[in-house]
């Protein structure tokens, strides 16, 4: 919706490369291998508005969650995933059956777990019954109102484990702090890698990425 200019809008509020600025960061100097969208976040209630989409409209072929994430993989066929952030609303079972839906549109699903475990299990369960192989990654929230987390409390299916770094609240944090957690975490929970909260504070991402890159191989670019 952001690509085309609107009658009566500046045209500035319009993202007019919004579709070329997204798949350029997979080709020419880049390291990127990967897009996703993100649904949820703290104080975001998107899960209540799909969950109640879900038992009045459904997910087949004709509904309106059907139809937008059609459209949106279209648009962006680059993009390959889209990760769960529930954070408000657990409820699996409608939940499960819009990843369902994702899937077989050509999403595949990551989460971003902070709290609740039992829903994730459930729900990673209910998802991975109905379409195997459709859950590929557990991105653990180890800040905010999950930073007593511990990767190896974390197992949910045979799902890797992305650790995580708050650089929000710890600005400072140095290149060796980095290295020394993110290895004890892979060392004692087998964390497949690491990512950081959040990318608006700080955009230094050389700098970031080098700890990880470190200890998990990549960024060669």
């Amino acid at each position: 919706v952001f690509d085309q200019k609107i009658a009566g809008y500046p045209n500035d509020i319009a993202q007019v490369n919004y579709v070329d600025d997204v798949v350029s960061l997979l080709s020419g100097r880049t390291s990127m291998q990967r897009l996703e969208h993100c649904i949820g976040g703290w104080t975001n209630y998107s899960y209540k508005n799909i969950t109640n989409l879900v038992n009045t409209r459904g997910t087949g072929t004709t509904s309106i969650l059907y139809k937008n994430f059609k459209a949106l993989k279209d648009a962006i066929p680059e993009v390959i995933a889209i990760n769960n952030d529930i954070e408000h609303e657990y409820e699996s079972v409608t939940q499960a059956q819009f990843h369902i839906m994702l899937y077989d549109i050509g999403f595949k699903t990551t989460i971003a777990p902070y709290t609740n475990k039992s829903y994730w299990d459930n729900f990673v369960a209910r998802v991975e019954a109905a379409r195997p192989g459709a859950v590929d990654r557990n991105y653990l929230q180890i800040y905010g109102g999950g930073g007593g987390n511990n990767p190896a409390n974390w197992k949910i299916g045979n799902l890797p484990i992305y650790g995580s770094r708050d650089i929000e609240a710890n600005p400072n944090l140095a290149h060796q702090d980095i290295v020394n957690i993110m290895t004890s975490w892979k060392n004692s929970a087998g964390i497949a890698g690491g990512f950081y909260w959040n990318y608006n504070y700080d955009r230094d991402l050389v700098r970031f990425s080098k700890p990880i890159n470190e200890i998990f191989g990549g960024g060669e670019v």
